[in-house]
């Protein structure tokens, strides 16, 4: 189901639409400036992709749903991070890789080069979001996190408890007799 979703969002057909070459070669098409609805969707799917990344998504899907960043760069300037990306990779992988012909290596380095700037970009990713967003981001992603790993403490801490109230009533019975 992820991916389905995900595909429609970073898909082959979106990124030759929105990519241009490599620095030091001609564009070979337009650039498609995406309005602000599109872009603040794309900035979600970016963040939440980014513990993804880490766990069972390929990198190199990242880096080209990354790359469609190019038609928001009216709201949020993504150039430098896209530099970023370039010059850990090179253009020859990075082509590879925004033309879907990467290769299990390439997999490798793109995953590298993931690791360096995902936690640089994340700041500026969640500082591009439109408010409603940047709310939402804040209260129910991060809360909800939050609040997850608080309930898995105080249960494994009620737990606890019980056992050894338990054990020190069964030690106890055992002593009385």
């Amino acid at each position: 189901i992820f991916r389905r979703k995900w595909s429609r969002i970073c898909n082959k057909q979106t990124i030759s639409k929105t990519m241009s070459k490599p620095e030091g070669s001609s564009p070979s098409k337009s650039v498609v400036v995406l309005d602000n609805e599109k872009c603040n969707s794309l900035y979600r799917v970016l963040i939440r992709l980014q513990p993804k990344v880490e766990q069972d998504m390929l990198s190199s899907a990242y880096i080209r749903c990354f790359f469609e960043t190019v038609g928001c760069d009216h709201i949020s300037n993504f150039s430098d991070q896209r530099e970023d990306y370039r010059a850990k990779l090179g253009d020859d992988l990075l082509g590879r890789i925004l033309n879907f012909e990467d290769t299990p290596s390439d997999e490798m380095r793109a995953s590298q080069a993931v690791m360096l700037c995902t936690d640089l970009h994340e700041r500026r990713l969640i500082s591009s979001l439109n408010w409603t967003s940047w709310i939402q981001h804040y209260t129910v992603n991060k809360v909800e996190k939050t609040l997850a790993s608080l309930m898995i403490i105080s249960t494994g801490y009620a737990g606890m408890h019980y056992v050894f109230n338990t054990f020190r009533k069964f030690k106890e019975n055992r002593l009385k007799k």
